[in-house]
């Protein structure tokens, strides 16, 4: 990747103590949930893991003269993709343990990125070598929490639709086609919601083109029975939808080969902006 340069190591600095703030209150929040849902397990873990990114605020804020200018405002490096955005603490609060997992990998990675760039931009080898040291402290975070995921995945499974274990796609086709299969049974229950709900109509439809794009080509959907109110319309579309995230999510980390890593990851990112316009509904 090449790496450009931005303006100072003061603004390296401000994006990182935004990193550590941002990372320390989600995991603050992720904590409080899951102590709420009965899972002390995971609440000790998001527990710890806030601790230590606090003390890495404390020594990055130390630098930069308690600066709380977001990381956005400051010049978030583009080779690095989108910002860190502050936590939600209303979409921390409805997911699941496994969704909240996976959330913090791919934070933990994100803050990978950034200590790596830290290390490669600084000239002074004493901050490169504290960026090195931050960087490699996320990975082992990131790979604590990928074996959390892992466990989260195996006790938390969704009968909703008719997924494969991961560990059952083998080749690109397998995927598809277990996402035409699952898709298929989600695409139902948009069809009911859609009569009562017209977002969920123009999200029935862009889903079904997003996923002809991707490869994923569904039979016209047959509606699937949903009693009650719309609220519980909205809520069988997003359990579904959770399940399809969860789903391409630990496909994409345990892919066997690049061909159905990359389609996973964009069937992820798919998954991903639905759950966020149906949360948007809620």
């Amino acid at each position: 990747m090449t790496v450009p340069k931005i303006a100072s190591v003061n603004e390296l600095f401000a994006c990182a103590a935004a990193l550590e703030r941002h990372a320390a209150e989600r995991y603050r929040l992720m904590a409080d949930s899951m102590a709420t849902r009965g899972r002390p397990d995971l609440a000790e873990l998001f527990a710890g893991l806030a601790r230590e990114e606090e003390r890495h605020e404390a020594w990055v804020q130390a630098r930069v003269g308690g600066d709380n200018t977001s990381a956005s405002a400051r010049g978030w490096p583009s080779a690095l993709g989108e910002a860190p955005e502050a936590p939600n603490p209303e979409e921390i609060a409805r997911a699941s343990p496994y969704a909240c997992l996976a959330s913090a990998v791919r934070n933990e990675q994100k803050a990978f990125s950034f200590f790596s760039y830290m290390a490669a931009e600084a000239e002074d080898p004493r901050i490169a070598a504290i960026a090195e040291d931050l960087a490699r402290q996320e990975l082992q975070h990131a790979a604590m929490l990928r074996q959390a995921r892992r466990q989260a995945w195996r006790r938390e499974r969704r009968a909703t639709g008719p997924w494969p274990k991961p560990s059952e796609i083998a080749s690109r086709d397998d995927l598809l086609r277990a996402a035409a299969a699952g898709e298929a049974d989600l695409a139902g229950y948009l069809a009911a919601g859609s009569g009562r709900n017209t977002a969920l109509d123009a999200l029935s439809r862009e889903t079904t083109a997003r996923l002809r794009a991707l490869g994923v080509t569904l039979e016209p959907p047959t509606p699937a029975e949903i009693s009650g109110t719309d609220r519980e319309a909205l809520d069988a579309v997003l359990h579904g939808a959770e399940a399809a995230f969860d789903f391409y999510d630990a496909v994409a980390s345990t892919a066997p080969d690049e061909s159905v890593m990359f389609r996973a990851q964009d069937l992820t990112a798919f998954a991903l902006d639905r759950l966020k316009t149906l949360r948007q509904r809620m």
